[in-house]
């Protein structure tokens, strides 16, 4: 269901670029129209919307912050098509309940929420000393704000140079200069014997 959100999408949007009329038939096979394929967008959002309002509340964030991704962007767009499927019997058994509630300002809202949770996960981790683990949580927070196409790069940006401050790459650097440290005190050894043998 992803990969139909991300394709429709797309493809919705190539057809709007080119001023295509919403009673154009864009898929033959199934008599298709543009008007079709944005009310099979906007339920797919509300679709993924309510897995992330689940998660929510059971306090997966992470599962929730990759939900209300991926809906971002194209949300953001489509939002002003709920009229189309409000009247549906699909929309009143799935979807009435989160509605019209979840905007995409009240999207992008519990997109920083999550990543407030996630963040304050990834510091918890790195009090422990366990880097990788906190590494993680910010690469993680990272690739969904890409993916939802976030608007400031400055925020990614600050997560990119949290990340960097917990490479787990930064002990193996230690270890590494340390073992240096240890052969050049043996060559030294080494070398000083072989000049006191040759005197």
């Amino acid at each position: 269901m992803e990969g139909a959100l991300k394709d429709l999408f797309a493809g919705y949007r190539g057809f709007k670029e080119t001023d295509a009329p919403f009673t154009e038939i864009v898929y033959d096979d199934e008599r298709l129209t543009l008007r079709d394929v944005e009310e099979e967008i906007v339920f797919l959002c509300l679709h993924f919307i309510k897995k992330a309002d689940t998660a929510v509340k059971e306090e997966q964030y992470e599962d929730a912050l990759s939900n209300f991704c991926l809906v971002n962007k194209c949300w953001e767009t489509l939002y002003y098509s709920l009229g189309l499927v409000l009247e549906s019997e699909e929309y009143e058994e799935k979807y009435a309940e989160i509605g019209i509630t979840y905007s995409p300002q009240k999207v992008e809202g519990m997109i920083r929420i999550c990543i407030g949770e996630i963040e304050n996960e990834a510091e918890r981790l790195k009090e422990q000393g366990k880097l990788e683990e906190s590494n993680n949580k910010y690469d993680l927070i990272i690739k969904n704000l890409v993916k939802a196409d976030w608007k400031d790069k400055e925020e990614i940006n600050k997560f990119e140079l949290k990340k960097s401050d917990v490479e787990p790459t930064s002990g193996t650097h230690i270890l590494c200069i340390a073992g240096l440290l240890v052969a050049a005190a043996v060559f030294l050894m080494y070398w000083r014997r072989k000049k006191g043998s040759s005197e």
